[in-house]
This record gives structure tokens, sequence and C-alpha cells, in this order.
């Protein structure tokens, strides 16, 4: 798939939005709250606005869904729609936590077929395009070949541990290692620093869209935890939840959920 000059514009946009970002890190911000969970400062707000300017000056005719915008049907009757989380780890950022990371994905005909992830904080950029590979800038990633779910690593939300999701599995799993962000969680496996992960609380399509193609492109599995792919660009862009992971593990974590 052919998509040089989307992956080179969503690339720019991240890199400056992230500079923004950047700026306010580890600095004195105003919080506001979306919801009690979801708190909103002024990088997320001035990181969409550079994101929506540069994307949708370079292709005016896409979509866009955005964390950060007000939804509007428009989107749904375009073939191409642009999904973006302009940071995603707030609560991290908030509490300067480098772990947070800007997530631009691309949905073709409801489909993920490019994500860029970008974390500021440490300069880490992540790029993909369907049926090209995945990087960490010019290093192409692989996830980890771990098939022991003992011996295995994942990344796991500091909320969720706080709410005892994974007490559970805590004798089933290997090492919970905290992290933030679920974009960036995903990259970790796509690099092969952590093997799995999952979720069985509901996100949104900005939270996963760049991520998907990254994990998959660098030989993951990402499914809905019924084992469905990933549809974007839907009417409600809510999803009830995700499980990514190396090849090994994807089936044992199934079979591990259906028996808790």
């Amino acid at each position: 798939m052919i998509l040089s000059q989307e992956l080179e514009v969503a690339t720019q946009a991240a890199l400056l939005a992230g500079r923004t970002i950047k700026n306010y890190f580890k600095r004195r911000v105003a919080v506001d709250h979306k919801s009690p969970e979801q708190p909103v400062t002024i990088a997320d707000r001035e990181a969409n606005d550079i994101i929506k300017k540069i994307l949708l000056d370079a292709f005016p005719k896409d979509g866009w869904l955005s964390e950060e915008t007000c939804d509007t049907p428009d989107r749904l009757g375009k073939d191409r729609c642009w999904i973006v989380d302009p940071l995603d780890g707030t609560k991290e950022f908030i509490a300067e936590i480098p772990e947070f990371a800007i997530s631009i994905g691309l949905a073709i005909k409801h489909m993920p077929v490019l994500g860029v992830v970008y974390n500021p904080a440490k300069d880490e950029l992540f790029t993909a395009i369907k049926g090209c590979g995945a990087f960490l800038r010019d290093q192409k990633l692989q996830v980890s070949s771990t098939h022991d779910l003992l011996k295995s690593k994942f990344s796991v939300s500091r909320s969720e541990i706080k709410r005892g999701d994974w007490n559970a599995f805590e004798n089933k799993i290997g090492t919970l290692i905290p992290s933030g962000g679920l974009a960036y969680k995903m990259c970790e496996v796509a690099r092969g620093r952590t093997d799995a992960s999952f979720s069985l609380s509901p996100k949104s399509e900005w939270d996963l869209a760049a991520s998907v193609v990254i994990v998959e492109e660098a030989g993951g599995i990402v499914r809905l935890p019924n084992d469905s792919v990933f549809l974007l660009n839907m009417p409600n862009p809510r999803v009830s939840g995700i499980l990514y992971s190396n090849r090994e593990l994807y089936t044992p974590i199934r079979q591990m959920i259906a028996q808790a």
C-alpha cells in the first residue's frame, strides 16, 4: 500500500505537536476534566489544533475523528478518516511520567492502514504502513517470541491495577509492568519490550487506531475481546476492549480470559 505522502505528513504533524507538548511537560498547567477519569490540558488542545491543521490542509477531503474535537457525522460518508489522540496518556503527562504519546491513525474503508505514534518526552517515533513493516525511526520492529505465560511481561494500566482488574490473573501470567497510554503500551509490545496485554474496559478508536497497524506490522495480533478485527470510523467510536500480543501468546491469553 503506497501511503508515503500520508506517512510523511502525519510524521510532520506528530513531531510539531510533540514539540508543543514537550514545552508544557514538567510545567504547572491547568487541568480540566471532561469526566472524573478524563483530564485534559492546554497541551492536549494545542497539539490537536496543530495536527488537525496539518493533516486537513494536506488532505482536505478526508474525515476527522479526534478525542479533542467535537465529533460530527461528516466523517461517516468518507472512505478515508484520520483518527487522532493528540495526547494519549494525559494522566501520565500531568504526573510527569514520560509514558504518553501522540497517536495518529488513518483508516481507509474502515480498515486501519497507517499509524504514527510519537513520545516527545523520549523522542521515540513509531511508524507503520499496512504491508510495509513497523519501525522505531529506522529500526524495524519485531514482537517478542515469548510463549510461556508465566514468563511473559504485560504492559498494564496503572488505573486498572488500582481497580483490581488484574487480580484474577496474578498467578497465571508473569510480570505486570505499569505503563501509561494505550498507544504507548501497544508500541512497547511491538518493539518486544513486553509481550502482550489486554483490557476488558471500553476504549475509543483514537486510543488504538495508530498502534493497531504498528503491532500487526511488527508481527503481532490485535483483536477485540471476542476475536474480531477492529473496524474504524464507525458511528459509535467506542469499542468493548482490546487484546494485543505476540502470536505465541494470543491463544493462551484468550483461553485464560475465558476461564477467569
